[in-house]
């Protein structure tokens, strides 16, 4: 089975958007021990966004799904989920609104990436 690569509609203006990228940098430390978050400098992104449909919604984990719309995101810069262990979520900026990087799929090899991100409060 042959791949297809898909990396030139990663930027073509009818099909993208461009979000903010807050990529978690190593947590900072306050006076009491309190972990505080830290951000890398915010990156605009070229992207695909849509809305999430109910069958990749339902690939999420219960708790993961949270209050918010949950978006659809292609793109052929790297976002990444939480590992668990050391790696935290990306916060993707969309229209103003703030989404968790919640679910992921590895197409680096056709050119993209893709992931599931929930919008939440901060």
């Amino acid at each position: 089975m042959s791949q297809v690569n898909v990396a030139e509609l990663m930027t073509d203006p009818d099909f993208t958007s461009t979000i903010i990228l807050r990529r978690p940098a190593a947590a900072r430390f306050a006076n009491e021990g309190e972990n505080i978050a830290t951000y890398e400098a915010d990156v605009n992104v070229i992207a695909i966004v849509q809305p999430a449909d109910a069958q990749q919604i339902a690939t999420l984990p219960e708790g993961s799904r949270g209050p918010g719309e949950v978006k659809a995101v292609w793109s052929a810069t790297e976002l990444r989920m939480a590992d668990g262990k050391t790696t935290e979520s990306d916060i993707l900026v969309i229209d103003g609104l703030e989404y968790k990087v919640v679910g992921d799929e590895r197409w680096a090899d056709n050119g993209y990436y893709f992931v599931l991100a929930a919008g939440f409060i901060s």
